[in-house]
């Protein structure tokens, strides 16, 4: 393993990041149940699929996108990279994961 020599093994002051608001600290399953909520109420009719509606972004504040490119240039990218770091954590916790808990399943004809 590498060892940085003591000339440079300085201690670097730690930054205080600014915190978010105050939020009640949720628990997995308290967040599973919101999202499914979420999920209950959404609407899948005519106006949903209008990709050119414009919807909030939430950051940065009062910013918005068409719905089209909300889905596939920032929502999208940011699940596969969370579900890409969850399944890397797992690996490295030692969890038995593989390709097809990856992909999950294929459905074939």
């Amino acid at each position: 393993m590498f060892e940085a020599p003591s000339s440079q093994q300085a201690t670097v002051p730690l930054q205080v990041m600014p915190h978010a608001p105050s939020r009640p600290v949720l628990t997995s399953a308290q967040r599973v149940a919101k999202t499914r909520a979420w999920i209950d109420g959404l609407s899948f009719g005519a106006e949903a699929a209008d990709g050119e509606r414009l919807v909030p972004v939430g950051f940065p504040p009062d910013k918005k996108m068409r719905l089209h490119d909300y889905v596939l240039m920032r929502q999208m990218p940011n699940f596969h990279f969370h579900l890409v770091a969850a399944y890397a954590l797992l690996r490295s916790a030692g969890v038995q994961l593989g390709k097809g808990d990856y992909l999950g399943a294929i459905p074939m004809v």
